[in-house]
């Protein structure tokens, strides 16, 4: 596997991150291709599983698979097919397993945490552990704080647990939100729409083919960039610009990184580059961005 189509994370946990009363325990992605072992990368012993033998974990997890399509099966239950855009909500103690179907394979998102907090949520029926697997469909905003998550853990500034923790609850708070939508279903088109949003998201840091995507979708690529332009406002092509920029300031300002590092990982082609789409599209050039930003943290402080 690339680098790039996985990020694992265990973490260490401190007596302040318990006391916080939510603590994260593991998150990270793995884009599986199809026909490949599952899963493909090593975990710890009391995380890591194999479909025959399954497994139970001590904490919760929030499993989201944006692409492919796969089975997952909980102790006593009859085995459930997982779409693209499903949610799959791990509980303490309870046996599971899961697994990408073979010829699709699927792209995956965790996130497992625990706490006092963590079981007051998960204890009050806003989730139920009759429904484990929500049918959420595609959703940015999920996506999106999956990426904050990764990009704390990243860096491990002081105090990271509590933010990600807090990230954390905005993605229960989004997944509550999301299944009371559900009866709201969406046009067919503004769902394609979606899907090609998360997509860009997800592919943020490199080159992006349009037209495979609109193949992938089974829609024309000049009807995608149509649809897509009609429901946004705004072309793909510019819909990525947009998500770029918005990841660049992001980083500008709580990370060190040199403004060629954070073009690298915005998926622009150089820093020049970067910088002169940055200026035209904020008004102010990166490194003004960032001195601007740290001298308001100073002043918050």
């Amino acid at each position: 596997m690339k680098p790039e189509d996985y990020f694992v994370k265990y973490l260490t946990i401190g007596k302040k991150d318990i006391d916080w009363g939510l603590h994260v325990i593991t998150t990270g992605f793995t884009k599986i291709p199809p026909s490949i072992p599952y899963p493909p990368l090593k975990h710890p012993d009391d995380h890591y599983f194999t479909w025959e033998r399954g497994r139970v974990l001590s904490e919760y997890q929030i499993i989201y698979i944006t692409r492919g399509k796969g089975t997952c099966e909980f102790e006593g239950k009859p085995a459930i097919t997982i779409h693209e855009g499903t949610v799959i909500l791990i509980y303490p103690g309870v046996w599971h397993r899961y697994q990408p179907d073979p010829e699709t394979g699927w792209d995956e998102y965790w996130i497992g945490f625990k706490g006092k907090y963590a079981q007051h949520l998960m204890g009050k029926n806003f989730f139920s552990t009759q429904q484990p697997v929500l049918p959420i469909g595609q959703d940015e905003n999920l996506l999106r704080l999956f990426q904050q998550v990764f990009e704390s853990v990243r860096e491990e500034n002081i105090g990271f647990q509590q933010v990600i923790s807090a990230i954390t609850v905005q993605l229960l708070a989004n997944l509550y939100v999301a299944t009371k939508r559900k009866g709201f279903e969406d046009s067919s088109f503004e769902k394609i729409i979606k899907k090609v949003k998360c997509r860009l998201l997800e592919n943020i840091h490199g080159e992006v083919d349009l037209k495979a995507i609109a193949d992938d979708l089974n829609v024309s690529y000049s009807w995608l960039r149509k649809t897509f332009k009609y429901f946004t406002g705004i072309s793909p092509h510019q819909y990525l610009l947009q998500l770029r920029i918005q990841k660049g300031r992001h980083l500008l300002a709580i990370t060190s990184k040199s403004i060629k590092e954070v073009a690298d990982l915005t998926g622009f082609e150089s820093q020049y580059y970067f910088s002169r789409i940055f200026k035209q599209k904020t008004g102010i050039n990166p490194s003004d961005f960032r001195s601007h930003m740290q001298g308001k943290q100073r002043n918050e402080v």
